[in-house]
């Protein structure tokens, strides 16, 4: 089958157009820049068509299926970073790119497309973390200090547009909500919102972690190449029974686990957290950082037999490190 990868250069992107051509499939990516060098696909770019061209160019997109005999989609294209700052930039890409994309199924009359969303458009920041959210679960994240997230908006705004395009216009479409991925690809820095990231980019540089207090925080997380086979599986499938699926570990981590995996992976740096909530998150205190349930995998696991494959943080951070020191994928 051919396929097309909007947001080609992104993490989740990049990583799926790596598997996608080391499989031997006919992919073909689209992003409005070529993969950076830290990019998983960046060695690899003389082995696949890449368009550089934006998702809200309509004519373009439909030019490059036309033209590559384009069969799917999966589209990844989003602005996450700074789009409180953009608010118009934002919608335009999240919410009409999405539009665009399955437009393009239903004019072309394309055999498969997925959309992603975010677990953030489930909302329930705050929610007692013992249960696990479905993806029936939708609720706009609201909260006193950064009122609507316009991320999160948009991601609920594309989840409404790709129901209505499998339920109205006959377009088999479905919808991933993935959940703090991390891994091979992330550029240095960005590690805010992931602070697996950012225990991992300071290990691998030999630099000791010494944090006071986080280590009972617990969060949901995703290694991507676990992520990357939960989009090739809804891809890849004869049939989709639902149109939205979680992937993700689908369980919580402890910071206290992933120091404790971390220093076994880098066993000669000093990593340590005290314990308490990391700060800028906590699962009682609905004014602080997205620290949501774990997703529920349960529809994943039964429609696409999703398994993650690197639900062990030992298994994640070696696989990590071999890219990181030795680029092996």
């Amino acid at each position: 089958m051919s396929v097309l990868v909007t947001g080609a250069a992104g993490n989740i992107g990049s990583n799926i157009v790596r598997t996608l051509v080391e499989d031997g499939e006919h992919v073909v990516g689209y992003d409005v820049a070529l993969p950076p060098p830290y990019s998983v696909v960046h060695p690899l770019l003389k082995q696949f068509p890449f368009v550089v061209g934006s998702v809200v160019d309509l004519p373009l997109l439909l030019n490059t299926i036309k033209q590559h005999k384009i069969e799917n989609v999966i589209h990844l294209a989003a602005i996450m970073a700074g789009a409180k700052e953009r608010p118009v930039e934002t919608v335009q890409v999240n919410v009409m790119g999405t539009v665009n994309v399955l437009e393009a199924g239903r004019i072309l009359g394309l055999r498969r497309v997925i959309c992603t969303s975010s677990f953030a458009a489930a909302g329930a920041t705050g929610k007692e973390q013992s249960r696990l959210i479905p993806e029936t679960e939708y609720a706009l994240p609201v909260n006193a200090r950064d009122g609507i997230a316009p991320y999160a908006s948009t991601k609920l705004m594309s989840e409404e547009l790709t129901y209505m395009y499998r339920a109205d216009h006959g377009v088999d479409a479905a919808i991933i909500r993935p959940a703090r991925v991390y891994g091979p690809g992330l550029p240095r820095g960005r590690s805010a919102g992931v602070p697996i990231q950012a225990i991992f980019e300071k290990a691998i540089d030999g630099e000791s972690v010494s944090v006071p207090q986080g280590a009972d925080t617990k969060i949901d997380l995703t290694y991507v190449k676990d992520e990357v086979r939960g989009f090739l599986l809804t891809y890849r499938a004869s049939s989709l029974p639902n149109w939205l699926y979680n992937i993700s570990a689908g369980r919580l981590y402890s910071m206290g686990e992933i120091a404790e995996a971390a220093r076994r992976v880098f066993p000669k740096v000093k990593i340590e957290i005290g314990p308490g909530d990391w700060r800028g998150m906590s699962a009682t205190d609905p004014h602080t950082g997205p620290v949501r349930p774990a997703s529920d995998i349960t529809r994943a696991r039964k429609d696409l037999g999703y398994e993650p494959h690197f639900a062990d943080l030992e298994k994640a951070l070696t696989d990590y490190k071999a890219w990181e020191e030795e680029r092996r994928y």
